[in-house]
């Protein structure tokens, strides 16, 4: 695996202020990205669903580190953050912690499993972008860690591992009155009803990508007045514990949208160089927009920032493999939205 270097191309920006923290869990994986160079839709018969069995033929294979909550931490700290990562690896990856430790990723919740692998993703993306991944959780699924000294004024992120480990935390935070991020991402589906409801219940913000918004909203529904409600509508009264709710929509090379109880906000892409590999760019994404909230910006600015943050993940192959500077970010960030990040 790749070794950050700090010396090379690291330009923090602005940090948070002081006492504050950014507890960051989900998963710490190898990622194993593959390239398919057809169209996935191509060769699913809807007819034959029920008994699919396919086999893809790729090319490109790469091994990087990855997971939701290593990626969003990588991106911050390119941000100028120092997040505490909330997690586990295994006993294969000695190097990680010390991988994380230069990146100034604080490491004193991470533990290592002595009978578990890391978790690893082994992902297959064609060539309109659409990804079928398979996951193993490996070492996250020992991981049942509470962040010693987290307290009100504090920042979580609730990325994606195992239900049980997210509403455990869920609760943890909402009991201390800590603003977090719940994102659900590939394990909405395996979320029971009440502990889904636990995780949004709480959360200041909930992010997924359309499919997943869509999904969880579907999995919500049950009596009749919320049978005819739109997604948006249904999630955010769900957000019960917080009247300044968000929800989060990103929509891939569409843009994004941010809904509040009175308003929707559409966000643009920012334009990159070159589109290598979308994996990674939803992290990426969640880590400028959480940017955007500690530096104090409106939602409409969270959301470009992390449009930004997403375009340069894009633009090599793996989610950890990008570099850029907070001059960089300003430049970008201007050139495609008009407008001057402070």
């Amino acid at each position: 695996m790749r070794q950050f270097d700090l010396s090379s191309g690291f330009s923090p920006g602005p940090g948070r202020g002081k006492g504050m923290r950014i507890w960051v869990s989900g998963s710490i994986a190898r990622d194993l990205i593959m390239d398919f160079p057809g169209r996935f839709a191509d060769f699913i018969d809807v007819k034959k669903i029920h008994v699919l069995s396919l086999s893809f033929t790729v090319r490109n294979l790469r091994e990087n580190i990855g997971g939701t909550a290593a990626n969003i931490v990588y991106n911050l700290a390119c941000l100028g953050e120092r997040p505490d990562l909330v997690g586990a690896i295994g006993y294969d990856q000695p190097k990680l912690r010390s991988y994380f430790q230069k990146l100034r990723v604080g490491t004193s919740h991470l533990t290592t499993s002595k009978t578990k692998l890391t978790s690893a993703a082994y992902i297959i993306t064609d060539r309109d972008d659409n990804q079928i991944t398979g996951f193993h959780p490996g070492a996250v699924e020992e991981v049942s860690i509470f962040p010693r000294g987290a307290r009100t004024g504090d920042y979580a992120v609730i990325a994606a591992q195992t239900p049980g480990n997210m509403t455990r935390l869920a609760k943890f935070y909402r009991s201390r009155g800590i603003r977090y991020i719940f994102d659900p991402g590939q394990q909405a589906i395996a979320f029971r009803k009440t502990d889904l409801r636990t995780g949004i219940a709480g959360a200041a913000v909930l992010i997924g990508n359309d499919y997943e918004i869509a999904l969880i909203a579907s999995s919500l529904r049950g009596r009749r007045a919320e049978a005819t409600s739109s997604p948006a509508g249904l999630l955010l009264r769900q957000m019960a514990d917080r009247k300044d709710a968000v929800l989060v929509r990103t929509l891939g090379p569409k843009g994004s949208e941010i809904y509040t109880g009175r308003k929707k906000i559409r966000i643009g892409i920012a334009k990159p160089r070159r589109v290598v590999d979308p994996t990674g760019a939803g992290d990426a994404y969640r880590a400028g927009f959480l940017k955007g909230l500690i530096l104090g910006y409106n939602l409409k600015t969270c959301g470009q920032l992390g449009a930004t943050v997403a375009s340069f993940v894009v633009e090599e192959y793996g989610t950890q493999n990008h570099k850029f500077s907070w001059n960089t970010i300003k430049q970008r960030y201007k050139k495609n939205f008009r407008e001057n990040l402070q």
